[in-house]
């Protein structure tokens, strides 16, 4: 609850600076000047609000802040969303809804028909990384791996490559390392 503290006449805050104490105008306690931060403006280089009721009307203000954001993204989820959408990537609703319709509302690689990844309850939007251009729809596990390849052809062919060999020379069950099974059947990749 905020005091009423009465302005101070300039004798009063000589007196203070004098003695070292003022009183706080939030808590109306007199206390040292220890207990109040710097400000050069003030007559008495000692701000008006004592620290301890700085920090509590911080933590009050950050409280209500948080509450005030947690309260508007839930009633403006949609609105939010579909905003960060188009300022990343330049698109929209309509485009979004149309083409999670043309890809049957599944993933573009795997085909699954859930977002996946971390409570993810939409689809990311994939986009090439050199130029920008929106490709479509992936869940977070597709869109990670294609991040993890660095959205590179040549990769994910070595990757193919490599799981291929695996099949079709030693089944799923091999244990010997890589390099030895590249040696050993002289396999180059792509």
């Amino acid at each position: 609850m905020r005091g009423k503290a009465k302005h101070r006449s300039p004798e009063q805050i000589e007196h203070d600076i004098e003695e070292g104490y003022k009183t706080c105008v939030k808590c109306l306690h007199r206390k040292h000047f220890d207990n109040f931060t710097d400000q050069s403006k003030a007559p008495d280089g000692k701000c008006n609000t004592c620290r301890d009721c700085l920090k509590k009307y911080r933590q009050e203000t950050k409280q209500r802040q948080q509450a005030w954001s947690k309260q508007y993204n839930k009633d403006n989820g949609e609105y939010i969303r579909y905003k960060r959408l188009n300022d990343k990537y330049g698109v929209n609703k309509e485009w979004y809804e149309q083409t999670l319709k043309d890809q049957d509302h599944r993933c573009a690689i795997c085909g699954t028909l859930e977002a996946k990844g971390n409570g993810n309850k939409h689809f990311h939007v994939d986009h090439d990384h050199d130029t920008g251009k929106v490709r479509g729809l992936l869940c977070a596990e597709c869109n990670t791996g294609l991040g993890k390849f660095q959205d590179s052809v040549d990769v994910l062919h070595k990757a193919i490559s490599y799981l291929n060999l695996y099949k079709t020379i030693h089944g799923y069950s091999c244990t010997c390392s890589s390099i030895q099974l590249w040696k050993q059947c002289n396999v180059t990749f792509l």
